[in-house]
């Protein structure tokens, strides 16, 4: 697991969250082109992933956004899982994964 998915789950315990909730969790990833986010959205939709929502690029030179996300229980192995998944489908197709998050419960 990467620091920064033990970082985000240590915050939310810190906050109480018992971390045995099922809860959406939000995956963030930017390209270049609208054409590689929606072969990132196919490709996650095939995964299993469902789509949140999409956004344009707030100013020139920054990226089409894509939120995907799944409904799990956040647990340092799927977290780690999930993360190498998505570097990997970002990469593919020419963009970045850009992490998570998710409510506290």
């Amino acid at each position: 697991m990467t620091d920064m998915n033990a970082e985000v789950l240590h915050l939310l315990k810190q906050q109480g969250d018992s971390l045995t909730a099922l809860r959406d969790i939000e995956r963030f990833a930017y390209f270049s082109t609208p054409e590689a986010r929606a072969d990132f959205i196919y490709r996650c939709l095939k995964a299993g992933l469902r789509l949140r929502n999409t956004s344009e690029p707030p100013e020139p030179g920054a990226g089409f956004g894509a939120i995907v996300f799944h409904k799990d229980v956040p647990d340092e192995h799927l977290l780690g899982q999930v993360v190498s998944l998505l570097t990997g489908l970002a990469t593919a197709c020419g963009g970045r994964y850009d992490g998570w998050e998710t409510q506290v419960l």
